[in-house]
């Protein structure tokens, strides 16, 4: 796997259009974001999107402390830095010593005590330590991004910007607002393209790091025990993802809310099997919860692509140890998929290994297309939501209009809150 070691070149491209991307830049990060996707294969659009994400992360805007009203981690974020000014190297020795310790139930993980150490010691305004934050996220989901735009098949075509956007679905630089578990799961991505598309082993090194951005990061390491051990064993891994599946597609929380809607002697069922759960949800989260069982059963359906078409993809040596990771990970995933903190949000690490092994297996050959072009039809409420959630938090509304350079005069200058 030697020949794979390389990293793909970025894409030529003409002054002109560098100059277009700087001249709309200047006049709004924004601008400048949207015209970089036309060609996202190029060195200035990757230096678009990471300087995006940078001023992003500097106008992001949280209260102090979590309320009632603001419930968000980076509200707990921007508390905890405004603490750490005042601590000294013992202080931070005490922060890691109890994470070595896994006594201090506090100090689960030490990525944020320790940059909102560093950071402090440089600046007092919260706003440059969020700059921070996003900038070490944006490095890891832009080197994982490079491996699905540097492939020769990737295209300027809908299906390619499609599966762009189904690589980054759910873990953009919006998610600063939980950066911990989000930083985490780049890094983790990024491990996994160079493990298993790579045959990198050295990059073990840095998947142990995991748990110290985020302390759920034990299970990915569990996990990546078990594909080394196991993956092999592709059969019995596909009976297994099938098998989870139905199992998580019938969940004790889709049953209790969906009981209000029952005959009364299937309510009284489903209400007496279901009681430990704290309350039935409204008609909205019903209908939520179907959509994303329609979701997930779109990903089945790319997933059994994937097994119909194995022999093609394990004898390509980019995809072949990918596909047993996805494989194993899958099962694995929709088996804890009932409990929220782990199986939706860790479904979101498999998202850049399918975008990658489609492109790959399929798109290059011109395969099933309107698979993906028919994708946001079956994830459009959590599109919807994603987008709304951009909109309405973190930055205000002047962020998506306003020039990097007032932006710096506002956030670092002037210091609004």
């Amino acid at each position: 796997m030697k020949g794979l070691m390389k990293r793909n070149l970025f894409q030529l491209e003409i002054n002109r259009d560098i100059a277009k991307k700087v001249f709309l830049f200047l006049i709004s990060p924004f601008l400048g974001f949207l015209v970089a996707l036309k060609r996202m294969n190029t060195r200035s659009s990757f230096t678009v999107f990471f300087l995006f994400a940078v001023f992003f992360g500097m106008c992001f805007t949280t209260s102090v402390g979590k309320d009632e009203l603001n419930r968000g981690d980076a509200a707990a974020y921007r508390y905890r830095f405004e603490q750490y000014r005042y601590f000294n190297a013992a202080d931070i020795s005490d922060v890691f010593q109890g994470f070595t310790s896994m006594q201090d139930s506090k100090t689960r993980d030490i990525y944020v005590p320790l940059m909102s150490f560093a950071v402090a010691k440089v600046s007092e305004n919260y706003h440059v330590f969020f700059a921070f934050l996003a900038m070490v996220m944006s490095v890891f989901m832009l080197l994982s991004f490079k491996f699905l735009v540097g492939e020769e098949a990737f295209k300027y075509s809908w299906v390619c910007l499609l599966l762009a956007y189904f690589f980054i679905r759910g873990n953009g630089i919006f998610n600063i607002n939980g950066c911990r578990f989000w930083t985490a799961s780049w890094i983790a991505i990024y491990c996994n393209f160079q493990l298993f598309r790579n045959g990198n082993r050295k990059y073990l090194a840095l998947a142990l790091l995991t748990p110290m951005v985020h302390s759920s990061y034990w299970f990915y390491l569990i996990m990546l025990a078990l594909v080394y051990v196991s993956g092999k064993f592709t059969r019995f891994w596909k009976i297994a993802f099938f098998v989870s599946f139905f199992i998580s597609s019938v969940s004790m929380q889709l049953l209790q809310d969906l009981s209000d809607y029952l005959p009364p002697a299937l309510q009284f069922l489903v209400d007496r099997y279901t009681d430990d759960f704290e309350e039935k949800g409204n008609l909205y989260q019903v209908l939520r919860r179907l959509y994303t069982l329609v979701g997930n059963i779109y990903l089945v359906y790319m997933m059994y692509l994937f097994m119909k078409n194995e022999n093609g993809i394990v004898q390509n040596p980019k995809t072949r140890f990918l596909y047993q990771f996805l494989l194993v990970w899958m099962a694995v995933i929709f088996f804890v998929m009932p409990i929220p903190s782990l199986g939706a949000r860790y479904l979101k690490l498999a998202m850049p290994v399918i975008a990658y092994i489609w492109l790959v297996a399929f798109e290059s050959r011109g395969m099933y297309r309107n698979v993906i072009k028919i994708f946001p039809l079956f994830f459009m409420m959590v599109i919807y939501e994603e987008f709304a959630g951009y909109i309405s938090h973190s930055v205000y509304s002047d962020f998506y209009y306003t020039s990097p350079i007032y932006q710096i005069y506002k956030y670092l200058i002037l210091g609004v809150e």
